[in-house]
């Protein structure tokens, strides 16, 4: 759907690395304002803090003032973050030319990383609904069908998987395929050496789309 590729955009990075980037920009937004000098391009937040209305301000505008320019300062480095650039001031002072030289580097990992994992979010929609083994169906939550057969032993081994024992028929891939059809599990335990033995039925399992996730 298109909700779920719209939040594919955030899936490359973890909440936990979006959050340490945003207060990676402001703090980037602070000291680039308190390293401006006054021949710098951002000479004005140099002249902002030394003026004469900063001197006769209350605290409440002091800190109106300050907030309004670290956040001006935080939107053009999340400008520079999102567009994979950052800008070189040649009248800089040396303590902001070391910080941007930090943070452009920050950027070009960033900027790399997510691009890469990207790719393979986008390109692998179906990711989120594989089901690798049995631990990672237990972690899911998802259902399994089995075979009244296999079921004893598969909850002795398994106890904390959701298994779905195949309605009543002659053939158990039949049932379990029947079960699978209705949406009673989202996959099927079984033997991979019995559904190549039978054409039929690995024709079937084809058709749905089931393949082998590997090994429990």
């Amino acid at each position: 759907s298109w909700n779920a590729n719209a939040r594919k955009i955030l899936n490359p990075f973890e909440p936990s690395l979006w959050a340490i980037l945003v207060g990676i920009v402001f703090l980037m937004g602070a000291l680039t304002a308190l390293f401006a000098g006054p021949e710098a391009n951002h000479h004005i937040w140099y002249d902002t803090f030394r003026n004469n209305e900063w001197k006769r301000s209350s605290f409440m505008a002091r800190a109106t003032t300050l907030l309004m320019v670290v956040l001006q300062s935080s939107v053009e480095q999340a400008h520079f973050l999102f567009g994979g650039d950052v800008s070189h001031d040649l009248q800089a002072t040396a303590s902001q030319k070391i910080l941007s030289f930090g943070y452009s580097f920050l950027v070009l990992i960033v900027v790399a990383t997510y691009t890469a994992n990207l790719a393979a979010f986008l390109t692998l929609s179906g990711a989120n609904d594989y089901i690798s083994s049995m631990n990672d169906a237990i972690d899911k939550g998802v259902s399994l069908c089995v075979h009244e057969v296999l079921m004893t032993d598969l909850k002795i081994m398994w106890p904390k998987a959701t298994f779905v024992n195949a309605s009543v028929h002659e053939d158990p891939y039949v049932s379990m395929l029947e079960d699978y059809d209705n949406n009673l599990c989202s996959a099927i335990v079984t033997g991979l050496s019995d559904i190549r033995n039978d054409v039929g039925t690995m024709k079937k399992f084809c058709e749905r789309n089931l393949v082998k996730s590997g090994e429990p």
